[in-house]
């Protein structure tokens, strides 16, 4: 197992959210879930806080 698999979000998943909803999925709450994932997936790369990504921060 590599370490990338062993990592989970701590928001619910797309799927865990379509599954609670009974199936309906608006393209509101499909912007708003990327918007989640990326602002999260932007704070664990910006470990400094710096307010933006280097390439050193992605290494």
């Amino acid at each position: 197992m590599s370490p990338r698999s062993s990592l989970r979000s701590p928001l619910p998943s797309r799927m865990a959210r379509l599954q609670s909803s009974g199936g309906a999925s608006s393209p509101d709450s499909d912007r708003q879930d990327r918007m989640s994932k990326a602002k999260e997936l932007f704070e664990l790369c910006d470990k400094e806080g710096k307010g933006f990504i280097t390439k050193r921060d992605m290494q």
